[in-house]
């Protein structure tokens, strides 16, 4: 196998992951892996159980088909993120795709922790099915933070006694 697809188990984003991979005349050439959100399915809290599967389908496809590549497809709408980082992260189209990017981020980190010579490509795909590759995080906090208007629990700076 050239490389394995991590995708989300919700039914409708089969078909626009298996176009995306026909597009990269990679049909054939993948293995799938549906796991609950995809990569929020393995980075969130409330999916733990999901992980070991994946880590060990992941360390038999390199280990034994000589797989060096990952390819990790989120997708918009989908309900595992609501489930883990709340309703509000995906209302907003700008939110859902920084969350998203957090996400995927963050199994990309792991990835390279596990699995340093495994390329890691990772993605959203759109309602639309079209796929919109993310790499690295463009700003914000990590989506389990606080929002802005919490009460900090920062510790108030000591004032500047140099003047």
């Amino acid at each position: 196998m050239k490389a394995l697809l991590l995708i989300c188990n919700e039914p409708h984003v089969w078909q626009h992951a298996n176009n995306y991979m026909k597009g990269r005349q990679l049909t054939g050439k993948y293995q799938p892996v549906e796991v609950e959100g995809a990569a929020i399915g393995l980075v969130a809290e409330q999916y733990q159980a999901s992980r070991q599967a994946f880590w060990e389908t992941l360390m038999s496809a390199t280990t034994w088909q000589q797989t060096r590549k990952v390819i990790a497809l989120n997708h918009r709408g989908c309900a595992a993120m609501k489930i883990a980082y709340g309703l509000t992260k995906s209302s907003d189209k700008l939110i859902e795709t920084e969350t998203h990017r957090y996400a995927l981020q963050e199994f990309r980190r792991q990835m390279a922790e596990r699995l340093p010579d495994v390329e890691v490509e990772t993605g959203l795909i759109g309602l639309d099915g079209k796929v919109e590759l993310l790499g690295e995080p463009r700003f914000g906090p990590d989506p389990t933070s606080p929002s802005p208007t919490a009460p900090s629990k920062a510790k108030p700076r000591a004032p500047d006694k140099r003047r």
